[in-house]
């Protein structure tokens, strides 16, 4: 239980945060507008109706929406019933899945009352410019990556274990073998 509202605490400020910082944007900075942080970063004003890294861009503009909210409902089903699941996930496991379930609530709730979501986090070298994002795009991808390393990780401390019970029964099934000849 307690790991589950240290999930949803997550969920829910990632949420909070997310929804604050495209208020502040969209209060500062004009569609379009762009305001310069630095060599690397950059602050732009980005209404985007299609998924990200520009996916679904291609579908027409009245089955795109719908496309991309079946999507975000999917999402938020399958993070929550991860949770489910794992009725008593660590603390790590339970962050990452807020994380997730933050960014994609957020991005959700763009998308019913605006019917796009708002990105406005540029980096760049030169010319070179990574895909415009928002902070919930930066938290489900910083849960995904946390929760697929902690499934390695988690899987290569089993196996350890696993190998290092094995040698331990070979040992001692060796120790006894030795002592019975004796």
């Amino acid at each position: 239980m307690v790991m589950a509202v240290a999930g949803l605490s997550v969920a829910v400020a990632t949420t909070l945060v997310d929804q604050a910082s495209k208020w502040a944007i969209t209060s500062m900075l004009a569609p379009g507008q762009v305001m310069s942080l630095g060599p690397f970063l950059q602050l732009q004003h980005r209404q985007n109706p299609s998924g990200a890294f520009g996916l679904f861009a291609s579908l027409p503009a009245g089955l795109r929406l719908p496309v991309l909210l079946a999507l975000g409902l999917v999402a938020v089903v399958a993070v929550v019933s991860l949770s489910i699941r794992w009725l008593s996930p660590s603390r790590p496991l339970a962050v990452c899945l807020g994380l997730v379930l933050g960014g994609a609530l957020s991005n959700l709730t763009d998308r019913v009352a605006q019917g796009h979501v708002v990105d406005f986090i540029a980096v760049h070298a030169g010319n070179h410019y990574w895909p415009t994002f928002n902070l919930a795009d930066a938290a489900i991808t910083v849960g995904s990556f946390l929760l697929l390393w902690l499934t390695i990780s988690g899987r290569r401390r089993e196996q350890q274990r696993a190998t290092a019970g094995a040698a331990t029964i070979r040992f001692q099934k060796s120790d006894g073998d030795n002592s019975a000849r004796n």
